[in-house]
């Protein structure tokens, strides 16, 4: 694993896979040398990678290391293999797993084990030779018979890295079909495979943090990672009134505008169960590019109501907000910056668009002349945090806007000066780098009021990750 954060995705591998009787250890880091000891240590056969593209080439140069000292399998999955199976033509890598992985994964390793061959495990690719065996998708499992999480495969690193949140998903899939976002190939991924929006019972997730609880796991409040919690208000009610009495601790979660809007005593309901933070995404502050150009089918009036009850029933709300999308205004975007400071957005957050291949947004892009015809995964780099790689005339507005929206937003009375400097034409390479540190400064102080993390631990994965989270270093590792 390279970065230094709990993957939930992770844990599901690690418990369905030591339940079966493998054994599973878990090395974090950017270079070999930081998981030598680890890896020596435990001596695999099997060495496996979840990723998310952009940490796709960090993940074959560390597999190209390992493969070059010591004779082992590799197996990639994630997000990015999902998407870019042909990942499997890297010289390092010796199967990758599409989608859901549990099944695969115990099937892959089981294999291994017995001396077979892996043409039945589906949603496998993998090198036979010369060949490349491109195995189909397998359905859906029933999301309630999965193990619950293997959590304890971070205790040997607490202290370096933060557990102050448990990580629980409630469903998987998500039924909307925004242009920026892979959930649409997904979906197109698993077609007759199965219902794609899966809700566990409530029973099932209360067991499981109850089974956490059990295990003295040290956490200040529950994460619900859901693309959308409780899109279904019937099950929303039953969850909450079972979560309130049962469980009672505080949590956060992630919410969609629309939802909180139509459902009258949605907020209600989450203040009286313990939520203290929400998070939605706004994407635009321009409504006629949010629905025409992203899909995102989304209203200011929703967005504005939504912010409105939550303010209500006292719960704070963290918004997503993206600058830089193709065919995007100067207008646009100052648009975005006014209707988080009119909404009062506690926690603005706020990138620039990277255009993953295969969206179909990027495919826009590409058509409309922001994107090399020749634009491919390898062109993302490490600083798209901070400088995009579409061609604007707005560009520099663009990124310039980025770093200062969460001044302007939370302290609007600097609005109007702030809108000066990203409209000038200003060209000072001094002045560049003294607000990329106020903007990594400032991040920094929201993120750490947002997560109500560790001020001292926080601080020290800061500083470690500074250069990257600026730009600095450019290179994948």
């Amino acid at each position: 694993q390279l970065h230094e954060w709990q993957q939930l995705g992770i844990m599901y591998l690690s418990s369905i896979l030591k339940k079966r009787g493998h054994l599973v250890e878990l090395a974090i880091g950017s270079k070999f040398e930081k998981i030598a000891s680890t890896y020596e240590g435990f001596m695999p056969d099997v060495v496996g990678f979840s990723i998310m593209t952009g940490d796709h080439q960090w993940a074959a140069d560390m597999a190209r290391v390992i493969k070059s000292k010591y004779m082992v399998t590799t197996l990639f999955g994630g997000p990015h293999v999902t998407y870019f199976p042909e990942y499997v033509y890297t010289d390092c890598v010796d199967a990758v797993v599409r989608g859901e992985g549990e099944k695969a994964c115990l099937e892959f390793m089981d294999a291994i084990d017995e001396g077979r061959s892996f043409t039945h495990v589906r949603n496998l690719w993998f090198k036979e030779g010369n060949e490349i065996i491109k195995n189909e998708m397998s359905s859906f499992e029933d999301i309630n018979t999965i193990e619950f999480p293997d959590r304890d495969i971070y205790r040997k690193y607490n202290g370096k890295i933060d557990s102050s949140a448990m990580y629980i998903l409630t469903s998987r899939g998500c039924p909307y079909k925004c242009s920026f976002c892979f959930e649409e190939q997904q979906r197109e991924l698993y077609q007759g495979l199965g219902k794609y929006v899966r809700i566990r019972t409530r029973e099932n997730i209360i067991n499981e943090i109850l089974y956490v609880n059990s295990k003295n796991i040290k956490y200040d409040y529950i994460m619900f990672i859901d693309d959308i919690f409780g899109l279904n208000k019937e099950w929303l009610c039953s969850f909450l009134s079972k979560y309130k009495y049962e469980v009672g601790r505080p949590f956060s979660c992630l919410v969609r505008a629309d939802v909180v809007s139509r459902f009258d005593d949605y907020a209600k309901l989450l203040a009286e169960a313990g939520c203290i933070s929400v998070a939605f995404g706004i994407e635009s502050g321009s409504e006629d590019l949010r629905n025409r150009i992203l899909r995102k089918r989304l209203k200011n009036e929703e967005i504005i109501d939504a912010a409105n009850k939550l303010r209500s029933e006292g719960i704070k709300f963290k918004t997503y907000n993206i600058f830089g999308f193709p065919g995007e205004t100067v207008e646009d975007s100052i648009a975005t910056v006014e209707l988080n400071i009119k909404i009062k957005t506690d926690y603005p957050l706020s990138n620039l668009f990277i255009p993953f291949p295969k969206t179909r947004l990027s495919e826009y892009a590409m058509e409309q002349g922001f994107l090399d015809s020749n634009f491919n995964i390898n062109d993302i780099r490490n600083d798209t945090f901070i400088h995009t790689v579409l061609k604007s005339q707005n560009k520099k507005f663009f990124e310039k806007i980025n770093k200062m929206f969460q001044t302007a937003v939370c302290y609007p009375f600097l609005w109007s000066l702030i809108k000066r400097y990203c409209l000038s034409n200003i060209d000072n390479r001094f002045l560049e780098r003294v607000t990329d540190l106020w903007f990594g400064f400032f991040y920094f102080l929201l993120y750490w009021r947002s997560s109500k993390r560790n001020i001292i631990k926080l601080t020290f994965y800061g500083v470690k990750n500074l250069k990257k989270f600026l730009g600095i270093n450019q290179q994948n590792a």
